[in-house]
């Protein structure tokens, strides 16, 4: 079986162990002799190549940490190595960010327009709240998908279904 353990701070090793000889451990391709015994307080005793190493493992916050002897504490990530080798393809391939030239606002769930928040026409940004639907008794705040300028398809107090056009926000245009 293969894997890969990392350090925090950058320490990284590929390791492979043999289910048939679980002692006998590659470590970046070089085979070393590793016995572990754990005692009761929960102290692993790993003998590696001769030499003794008392460690202790501890998740803490999700994470995984080690601790030797001295009171050093590393946080290590362990993990097979075909899932490391798929997150360094998805780490190394983020999608790029575009910026959204036009968007259409759609309404997300049916309701009624109770409020403009913002002139038909004026400039916004991105997270801006435009509008306020009331749905179920609820006053929904529905922001802008783009900075640019809006122009509003719908007027308050007007019924609307999930989906329908509530306005179209433009970042080539100029806001009057």
């Amino acid at each position: 079986m293969n894997y890969v353990v990392e350090l925090e701070g950058g320490e990284r090793w590929e390791v492979s162990v043999d289910r048939d000889q679980p002692s006998q451990v590659q470590i970046e391709g070089a085979t070393r002799d590793i016995q572990i015994e754990t005692r009761e307080d929960g102290t692993l005793m790993a003998r590696i190549d001769g030499r003794l190493q008392a460690l202790r493992l501890k998740y803490e916050d999700g994470c995984l940490v080690v601790e030797t002897p001295d009171g050093r504490r590393r946080k290590v990530r362990v993990e097979k190595a075909s899932t490391a080798a798929w997150r360094k393809r998805v780490e190394d391939h983020v999608p790029e960010r575009k910026e959204i030239e036009a968007a259409d606002l759609r309404a997300p769930i049916a309701g009624n327009i109770s409020e403009l928040l913002v002139a038909d026409g004026a400039r916004v940004e991105r997270g801006q709240p435009v509008l306020r639907l009331e749905a179920m008794k609820m006053l929904n705040t529905i922001a802008s998908p783009c900075a640019g300028a809006i122009r509003f398809e719908t007027k308050p107090g007007a019924t609307v279904p999930a989906g329908a056009l509530l306005a179209r926000v433009d970042s080539k245009e100029v806001a009057s």
